[in-house]
């Protein structure tokens, strides 16, 4: 299942994970370019309502909304989770990173040096407020997979709970932390896509409610919890200049919970995945690469050194030192010599 994004073959003996072959940037560049069709659960500013993904959905069958109820695992050595806002506010950008699906996995394959690559993508919205689908826990999938993931989600375009300028980034921390298990990854980074701040204190209501089980009580804070969840994974906010508000308290909050290196301010939504891999390519080792790679996505696009230099802004921070070095793949006798845990 793949038609939305134009996957094709890897050039592998038997047939291997359907992926673009490594110097394939046709297929990417023209979902980059948004010239592809795809999934669309973009949101409506013009009736603020929930609506349906568009017909590519139908061709799954019948739709189940994923909850944050369940717990889940990943058994991949190299684990990428993305945690989505999906309130009104976000407007385009979530749907931008789904636009780009087949760039994002084949690039996170080339940085890591090897095709055992999981992707977990979670939307959320405001626990506090209305929403009907306030967490939203995909699975994790390699691949064409992810398509029927993405296409599970529903975009209610709510928000604005009991606090303005606040979504339950904290209650997914938690599921994080409590409820998801990459122990056997070598690498684990999160990236948490949003233009507004978190509550300070987990609600247990909340947690007993959307995420079927007791609080527990060590992780009754966000800082608590995002401190537990930093331990397990190299955690980053792109906080996403919106222009909902004036004076955003996002980055500050999120400064307060991951560091000022772990914080990437951007201000164009079509961007997004190219930060998200500069993030691990930089870890990897990989950031020439990557900066041409990014070079060439933008090869006759007419604000293209724009682009490029909006990238590499945001990117600045993190290129100061604040990202972690990843554990390369195994060789052949199985070492891992010259690397180190993301923990060192």
């Amino acid at each position: 299942m793949s038609g939305a994004f134009g996957w094709v073959k890897a050039d592998v003996g038997g047939g291997g994970t359907r992926v673009h072959r490594s110097d394939d940037f046709v297929g990417a560049k023209a979902a980059y370019a948004g010239g592809a069709r795809c999934v669309d659960i973009g949101f409506d500013p013009n009736d603020g309502k929930s609506r349906k993904i568009d017909a590519f959905a139908t061709k799954l069958g019948s739709r189940v909304v994923p909850d944050g109820m369940g717990m889940l695992s990943s058994t991949a050595a190299n684990v990428v989770m993305v945690i989505l806002d999906v309130t009104g506010s976000m407007r385009e950008w979530p749907q931008e990173i789904f636009k780009r699906l087949p760039l994002l996995y084949v690039d996170l394959v080339r940085y890591f040096g090897s095709d055992d690559v999981e992707v977990l993508f979670i939307a959320h919205g405001d626990a506090s407020g209305s929403d009907r689908y306030p967490i939203q826990v995909g699975r994790f999938a390699k691949g064409p997979d992810l398509d029927a993931v993405l296409a599970s989600f529903e975009r209610e375009g709510g928000g604005c709970g009991r606090q303005s300028e606040r979504e339950s980034h904290e209650l997914v921390a938690y599921h994080l932390v409590e409820r998801i298990d990459t122990g056997s990854a070598q690498n684990v980074l999160a990236f948490f896509v949003t233009d507004e701040a978190g509550y300070d204190a987990i609600d247990a209501d909340q947690v007993r409610q959307h995420l079927g089980v007791s609080m527990n009580r060590e992780c009754a804070t966000a800082k608590n919890v995002f401190m537990k969840l930093s331990i397990s994974a190299d955690v980053y906010a792109v906080v996403c200049d919106t222009r909902t508000y004036d004076r955003p308290i996002a980055p500050k909050w999120w400064r307060e919970m991951l560091g000022a290196e772990h914080v990437l301010n951007l201000d164009d939504a079509r961007r997004i995945v190219d930060v998200i891999l500069g993030v691990v390519a930089l870890g990897t080792g990989k950031d020439q690469e990557f900066d041409l790679d990014l070079t060439k996505r933008q090869v006759g696009m007419r604000f293209g050194r724009d682009n490029i230099a909006k990238v590499q802004k945001t990117l600045a921070i993190v290129r100061k030192g604040g990202a972690a070095k990843l554990l390369a793949p195994p060789d052949q006798t199985g070492s891992n010599a010259g690397t180190r845990s993301l923990l060192d």
